[in-house]
């Protein structure tokens, strides 16, 4: 699972109007790479479209890189949280299940694949590393989600179908525009892991 976002930060926020800091300038910092880009979103522009002075982005963050890294772990933590909550329904079909998790993943996607195109421009490989830190945990849920109803399934190899499951969502996800990012697109996901799947 990815790390804590406050994991990464220089000072940890412990009081709530802290916290509210925090995610004022991680939004701001999503607004801004979206408007922008990487090289313009400079610490400067992101605290003031945050409303606070950059002594204060400082406070919480040494650089321009550490606040990216801490949106991505976000971002990237938020998608995890939403599909890991989802709870066990014992009466669903796998199509239910899978729709309700593919669901769960786009409600996640706050400012829809855009923003982690923007966030394949931080440094250090920071996105590859928390996607690939998800990936797991995403295909553990998917792979328990299959076992339970592995005799609905044409698939035999019930841990490879859920790492394409997973691939799959990820690639449609990185691929689409906002624009495309729906829930006709979803449906069509959905239908397509169906035929895969049964």
């Amino acid at each position: 699972m990815p790390r804590s976002t406050h994991k990464s930060l220089r000072r940890k926020p412990k009081q709530a109007r802290s916290l509210e800091t925090v995610d004022v300038l991680l939004e701001a910092a999503a607004r801004v790479l979206l408007a922008r880009g990487y090289s313009a979103a400079t610490t400067n522009r992101i605290a003031e479209t945050a409303g606070v002075s950059v002594g204060t982005l400082y406070e919480y963050f040494e650089n321009k890189n550490q606040l990216f890294e801490a949106l991505i772990q976000r971002e990237v933590g938020l998608i995890v949280a939403e599909v890991s909550s989802l709870p066990f329904d014992e009466g669903a079909s796998v199509a239910e299940e899978i729709r309700a998790l593919s669901f769960a993943a786009m409600k996640a996607v706050r400012y829809g694949p855009e923003l982690f195109w923007a966030l394949e421009h931080v440094p250090d490989a920071a996105l590859r590393r928390s996607r690939n830190s998800a990936r797991g945990v995403l295909i553990e849920k998917v792979r328990e989600v299959l076992a339970r109803h592995e005799s609905e399934l044409r698939v035999r190899d019930i841990r490879r179908a859920a790492l394409l499951v997973v691939s799959a969502a990820e690639g449609i996800a990185i691929n689409a525009s906002n624009a495309e990012f729906d829930e006709q697109l979803a449906e069509e996901f959905i239908t397509m892991l169906h035929s895969y799947l049964t």
